[in-house]
Parts: structure tokens; C-alpha cells; sequence
């Protein structure tokens, strides 16, 4: 597996919830948060003392994730380009 494979499909981010960018990309970080919550759920009822008596969740899903944020006047001229498109 090369590098840039790695990255993209092996390597889970803290940025983006533990996920890796293939699956924020694809569409399937949702699906595979609400497994991972079942795993947390069960392993709780099992052993609760083991997480303190607090419910452990999974890391929420990022509503917008950059690599470079742009500044404020980037994303306005962005959105405006965008609405002016046919």
C-alpha cells in the first residue's frame, strides 16, 4: 500500500472523528460512528466501572474539516461564485 493509499484509506484522523478521509469522502463516517456507539453501548453495559460510570461516545463527525482554512472574505467570494454558476 503506497503512502498516499494510507493515508487516504488506512490512517483514521482525530480531525474528522477518527475516520479515515475515504470514508468522510464516501459518505459512510456516519454508518460507521453509529456501529462504533453499538460497540461503546455494549462494552458499557458489560463493564461500566471500566469507563468511571459515564457513558464513553465516539468522537463527533466535523460539520466542515479544511486542510488551509481560508479567511472569511476567501469563503464569501466562494459562496458568491458558486450562486452565480448556471
Amino acid at each position: 500500500m503506497s503512502l498516499v493509499e494510507w493515508w487516504g484509506f488506512g490512517a483514521p484522523l482525530t480531525g474528522i472523528g477518527l475516520h479515515t478521509p475515504a470514508s468522510v469522502h464516501y459518505g459512510t463516517a456516519h454508518e460507521i460512528r453509529t456501529q462504533r456507539a453499538h460497540t461503546l453501548d455494549a462494552a458499557f453495559t458489560a463493564n461500566p466501572d471500566r469507563s468511571r460510570g459515564r457513558r464513553p461516545t465516539p468522537p463527533a463527525l466535523p460539520t466542515i474539516a479544511w486542510i488551509n482554512d481560508p479567511n472569511r472574505a476567501a469563503l464569501i467570494k466562494s459562496a458568491c461564485q458558486m450562486s452565480h454558476t448556471p
